[in-house]
């Protein structure tokens, strides 16, 4: 797991996580579904809430737990994200922007 951290003027942070998936090598392939590697993020049993929602037409699931929210999806067979942030100060349009921006393809990033 990768976090990158960012915050704006006023102390609020969002965390960014890359991870790569447990479908990595998987025989046979996994093409799509929530990787369990996001459990390293937020683990989905300690959750206050969970909704299913979509990322650029993927399934993702959005929880909250402590005053922060998640917003977890599995981009690839390669790789899962996650974005960590308080939900009173970005706006969940402004999350689902971040969280589409992400290319499906980590060579995209190149």
């Amino acid at each position: 797991i990768v976090p990158a951290y960012f915050s704006d003027s006023k102390g609020n942070s969002i965390v960014f996580y890359a991870c790569q998936t447990s479908f990595y090598d998987a025989e046979p392939p996994v093409l799509s579904g929530l990787d369990p590697v996001l459990n390293e993020v937020i683990d989905p049993e300690t959750a206050e809430s969970s909704r299913a929602c979509q990322v650029s037409g993927l399934d993702a699931v959005r929880y909250e737990k402590e005053g922060r929210a998640f917003l977890c999806w599995t981009v690839s067979p390669e790789y899962s994200c996650a974005i960590e942030y308080d939900p009173d100060a970005v706006t969940d349009a402004d999350i689902s922007k971040m969280a589409e921006s992400v290319p499906r393809n980590r060579q995209d990033n190149a």
